[in-house]
C-alpha cells in the first residue's frame, strides 16, 4: 500500500507542476500578444517605448525592440510546450505503473 501512496503523491506533484507550467504558458502567450500590439503601434508611427533587459527603455527602434521581444517569447513558449509534453508523458507512465501495482496487490 505504501507504493500506491508514493505513486499518488508523485502524480499529484506532477499535475501541480503541469498546471503551473500551463499558467506560465498562458502568461507568455499574453505577452506575445502585447508585443504584437506594440509592433502594430510602432508600424503606425506611434512612439511606443519598450523596456530593455537592463531596465531602461528602447524608444529609438520600437519595431526592432518588439520583434526581439516576440522572438524571445516564442523561444520560451516552445521550451514550455516541450516540457509540458514531457510532463504529461511522465504522468501517464506513473499512472500506468500505479494501476499495475493496484492489480498486483488486489
Amino acid at each position: 500500500m505504501q507504493k500506491i501512496e508514493v505513486y499518488a503523491h508523485t502524480i499529484e506533484n506532477l499535475e501541480k507542476t503541469m498546471n503551473r507550467a500551463e499558467s506560465l504558458l498562458c502568461r507568455l502567450a499574453d505577452r506575445c500578444h502585447d508585443a504584437g500590439l506594440l509592433l502594430d503601434a510602432a508600424r503606425a508611427g506611434e512612439k511606443e517605448c519598450l523596456p530593455t533587459e537592463k531596465g531602461g527603455h528602447d524608444c529609438a527602434n520600437p519595431i526592432g525592440g518588439a520583434k526581439r521581444l516576440l522572438y524571445e517569447l516564442d523561444d520560451c513558449l516552445t521550451i514550455l510546450a516541450n516540457n509540458l509534453e514531457g510532463t504529461r508523458d511522465h504522468i501517464s507512465e506513473v499512472r500506468e505503473n500505479a494501476l499495475k501495482q493496484l492489480k498486483q496487490t488486489a
